[in-house]
Parts: C-alpha cells; structure tokens; sequence
C-alpha cells in the first residue's frame, strides 16, 4: 500500500462515525524554470502537498481542503466538511462511489524524476533558449518555461475505493516573435512534453517556434472571400475543445445549456470524422489509471463515424442522468470533482497535408486562432494568426489583418478532408490531431 493510502486508512479509521467520506490525496514534486525576454528569470523547487475532503450527510455535500500531510490538520477539515455538510442544500444525486476495477497503467512514471533537480530544468530552459535564439537573429524568446512534475495522487473512500499511482511529467512551453526591417511578425506558440526523462524534444519545440514566427515576416493583406479553411492541429485543438468537448460535459447537458443534449446518435459530423477520449494512450500527458473519483476510465468514443456516441461524466451527471460514469471526474484535491477528457485522439485521413495544400484552389491556412467560440450557439470570430494564403495548389505568403468566422457545428459537417499526418497538441489538453480542411468559412480582410 502506498504512503498516501496508509495515511488515508488512518484518517478514515479516526473519521469512523462519518458513514460517507472521501479523501483525495496530492503530493507533487515540482521544478520549474521560466523564460521572459530571451532570457532565463526564475527557478524553483516546490513541494506541494494537499488533501481534498468530501463528506456526505444525508445527501447533502460538504467539501474542504487542506495543504499538509498532517494528519491533525486533515481530521480538522474533515469535521469542517461534516459541519458544513449540515447546512448544505440536500441534493439526491451527491453520492460517494463504490469502486469499480481499475487496471493499473503502466508506462506513465519515469523513475529518473526522482534525481531531477533544478540545474536539470535548466539546462533544458537554456537548450530551448539557446537553440531559438541561436537559430535565427530575428527572431526574439518572449515568455516560456521548462516544469517536471513527480506526482503522487491517491483516492479513498468509505465505500471502499482504494486507488494510487505515480506519474511524472516534463512540459515545455515557448512564446516568440520575429522582426526585420522594423517588421514584426505574427507571436506564436509552441509547447511539448514527455513523460520520461528520454523524450524530452526541446530543440524539435523551439524550432517550430522559430519557423512559424519568421514564416510571418512579409505578411500582405488580401481582399475578403468566402470558401476553403486548413486547420492546423493547433488551431483545431482551439475548435474541438470550446465548440465540441465543452459542450458534451454532463454539467452542461445537465443544466440545458448544452445544444448535443439531445442528440446522441445523431450525426453530427462528416462520416470520416472519428473522436475518441483514451485515457490510457501511450505517451499522452494526461494518461491515467483512474479518475479524480477513483473510477477507472476505459477509452470513451465520443464521436464515431460523425455519430455523437456520448457525454463525458463523473457520478454526479452520471446519477442525474441516469446512466454511467465515463471516468472523467477530475480536478485537483482544491475542489469538488468537475468533468475534463483526458487524451483527445482524432483519427487520422488518407491524404499527406502537402496533398491537400495541392488540391486547393484558393484558400487560408490557419495556424492559429485568436477570438471567440460560443459553446452553445457554435458561432466564431477572430482574427487568423500565423495564416498563410493558399493560391492555385500553393503555399503564397503570409497574411495580415485577416479575420475567420463560422460555425464549429457547420464546421464539423463542412470537413471536406483530414490528413494523414498527426501532430502532438500539448498546449490546451493533450490532443493528437490531423490538418482539417473545411468549406464554406468566411475571411474577412481588416
């Protein structure tokens, strides 16, 4: 049994006149570096350990959180939670969850973050500085960061679930721009991660972040038009979350704020469109055993074949809907379980994204998205950055002052192609996405 399990058993031992009671239990191990203005500006070690403490009283919840290990100090939240269970509003779809097999996964903790120190992160925020800055004079670091986490979490409960594992993580995250000619190109983003120590790619992450921003210099305006859109997987990533996984979660649905709440099996995308959640994907950031309620969580299809196959839920929307949990409680040991997908995977097409850039007459490839996405209307508007104008199977110049809008829902049914090619997203959740190409978006030139 793990530390945090023993020291759950004791509290839950001493807690035993509270019939239904959760501990949620957090122990992470964080080194972190930034980077502002090219250059290297802070460093740190940090410990954080915390306690989120759920209690139910005839169905009525109480919740507080503690940041110590100390088992006194967690006994007296968990009386606060119990108290404040008392005045709470009753609510016949609070529950504790009985457990539920859970497999254990393997492959998501890398030993070697136990020896990982600060002067490690910095060596790998100088390499990521170094090479951008090395690569290209005009090019400018704006804002960034190298962060390892060793993470212990554990879940148990008065129902019996008893749940732990380990995990580490290594995430990377750059911001720049580039200037010649007193040009300024479009900022740009670019972020990576690993779960062990051997996939680290911070050369591979700030070059990408230099080819972008510099490909912006010499950007052109051009003239208004309605028609073809190239999403990159960044950009898509934007899309997906705000207009599609954001509206599927059950709190939503729950609430009729939702506009998939009636709509599983309908088809909701072109038939080549295939979505799914796995939680248990190699190498995804946010792969897990089990969820923030101790639930395991198997691999969810939310959209198959353009069919919409299911919300996400923890026990609560599970309950209130009548139907199963999908294991997608999450959230920290800060607050009461929320809804969150863990690794978006979007099928791959047939056709290599250079083929797809030959196959268009007149287009934008959008490289990255900037504006507002309503998550129950559907409707977008922003302004297109880092986009490229698509002329006669070709890849033209860069733009400026260029501005897309649309509908996420017509989007979904206006795909007319989806690339072989796959990039990793790691920046918004952790996705591994396609280039989309969509019809009948508006670009409006500013």
């Amino acid at each position: 049994m793990s530390e945090l399990l023993e020291l759950g058993e004791n509290i839950l031992k001493k807690a035993k006149n509270i019939d239904n009671l959760e501990l949620y239990l957090v122990s992470d191990r964080n080194v972190d570096v930034g980077i502002q203005s090219s250059e290297i500006n802070m460093s740190r070690f940090h410990v954080k350990e915390q306690v989120g403490i759920r209690v139910l009283r005839d169905n009525r919840l109480g919740f507080s959180s503690v940041n110590s290990f100390d088992e006194r100090a967690i006994l007296k939240k968990v009386k606060e939670a119990y108290k404040i269970a008392k005045y709470s509003v009753p609510d016949e779809n609070n529950l504790i969850p009985s457990p539920s097999k859970v497999s254990s996964l393997k492959n998501i903790y890398d030993s070697n973050i136990k020896d990982f120190k600060v002067d490690d992160a910095l060596e790998y925020a100088k390499l990521f500085l170094e090479t951008a800055l090395d690569m290209d004079e005009r090019f400018r670091f704006s804002d960034g960061f190298f962060a390892s986490h060793d993470m212990k979490r554990a879940v148990i409960n008065s129902r019996g679930v008893r749940e732990s594992e380990n995990s580490s993580t290594f995430v990377y995250f750059g911001m720049g721009m580039a200037s010649a000619n007193e040009e300024i190109s479009n900022f740009d983003v670019k972020a990576g991660g690993s779960r062990d120590i051997h996939g680290i790619q911070v050369e591979k992450t700030a070059r990408g972040l230099v080819e972008s921003t510099i490909s912006t210099l010499g950007a052109k305006k051009t003239e208004s038009f309605e028609g073809t859109g190239i999403f990159s997987p960044h950009t898509l990533a934007t899309m997906l979350f705000m207009g599609l996984i954001y509206p599927l979660k059950g709190n939503r649905v729950l609430k009729g704020i939702s506009p998939f709440t009636d709509k599983i099996g309908d088809q909701i995308a072109v038939p080549n469109f295939t979505l799914v959640d796995d939680s248990r994907l190699e190498g995804g950031l946010r792969s897990r055993s089990f969820d923030r309620e101790g639930l395991p969580t198997p691999e969810l299809n939310i959209v198959e074949k353009g069919l919409l196959k299911s919300h996400l839920h923890n026990s609560y929307t599970a309950k209130a809907m009548d139907t199963q949990s999908t294991g997608h409680a999450s959230g920290g040991a800060r607050t009461v379980p929320c809804i969150d997908p863990t690794n978006l995977v979007l099928s791959p097409g047939n056709r290599e994204f250079e083929s797809i850039i030959n196959q268009v007459n007149k287009g934008v490839l959008i490289n990255r998205f900037s504006g507002d996405i309503n998550p129950v209307s559907g409707d977008f508007s922003g302004v297109v950055k880092c986009g490229h104008m698509i002329e006669k199977g070709g890849i033209t110049h860069p733009l400026k002052n260029m501005m897309v809008s649309g509908n996420v829902f017509d989007l979904l049914k206006n795909i007319s192609c989806i690339s072989s090619d796959v990039e990793k997203v790691a920046s918004l959740l952790y996705m591994e996405l396609p280039y989309v190409q969509v019809e009948e978006l508006s670009f409006t030139s500013g």
